[in-house]
């Protein structure tokens, strides 16, 4: 895909009047002490349902079974196990909850045939769009098992995003689906490196294995999204 029309993060900042980055400063916000969680970070954090979940069950070691290797954000990495504070979908955008990558490992693709994450900052016209055309397509994601979410890691003003922006983000865009947050790419900055928004990653749930990493708005989801699950389900 061409990028030609997707300016890169710092160019749109500076176009903003921003010369650089706001810090990151702390995992949550101080008004919500319950989302206090520092061991959001840790890759091999354990959901707390996992004894409710057999197939998040750890292994011997105590670690998920979750593959633990090649993690990345170019094709042919995988995707990284972490956890993001955030929203299951619009109509329950009053409950925060936590974002579990793990949840949609699916080694036996007995839910998913696809993952589709995108990379998202809210100040930025094209991820809005995108969000919205997103939207419009959740029940043909369900008949086809397309999970998606999105992760924020700028707010609208350039910083957070804080919980109520991302509810915020959800509600607006009618979304069905989660809309987490990584204020300034924290989480994911060792693994993925977003020079473009909205980045798309699609991602094959039997391995976690990145299938595409495209940047900008795609015209056509459908389409987009049925080519590479195609490529997990063999037709």
């Amino acid at each position: 895909m061409s990028r030609s029309w997707c300016l890169p993060l710092l160019v749109l900042f500076a176009a903003c009047g921003e010369t650089a980055l706001h810090p990151y400063t702390a995992p949550t916000d101080a008004a919500r002490p319950d989302l206090a969680r520092p061991d959001l970070a840790r890759p091999d954090f354990v959901p707390p349902d996992a004894a409710a979940r057999p197939d998040l069950a750890p292994t011997p070691s105590g670690v998920l079974t979750y593959p633990g290797d090649n993690w990345g954000g170019k094709v042919g990495k995988r995707f990284p196990n972490l956890s993001f504070e955030g929203v299951a979908s619009a109509a329950t955008a009053d409950a925060p909850t936590v974002i579990h990558v793990a949840d949609y490992f699916d080694p036996a693709g007995a839910r998913y045939d696809l993952l589709h994450v995108v990379i998202v900052a809210m100040w930025c016209p094209h991820c809005d769009r995108q969000a919205s055309a997103i939207a419009g397509l959740a029940d043909w994601q369900a008949q086809n098992r397309i999970a998606t979410f999105e992760l924020a890691i700028d707010g609208p003003n350039h910083s957070g995003p804080s919980m109520a922006e991302v509810a915020d983000w959800a509600v607006a865009h009618k979304l069905s689906t989660p809309v987490a947050r990584d204020p300034k790419s924290a989480q994911i900055k060792p693994y993925i490196t977003v020079d473009y928004i909205p980045l798309h990653l699609l991602v094959n749930p039997r391995t976690m294995t990145i299938l595409d990493a495209t940047t900008g708005e795609v015209a056509d989801l459908k389409a987009y999204e049925q080519k590479f699950r195609s490529q997990v389900t063999g037709g």
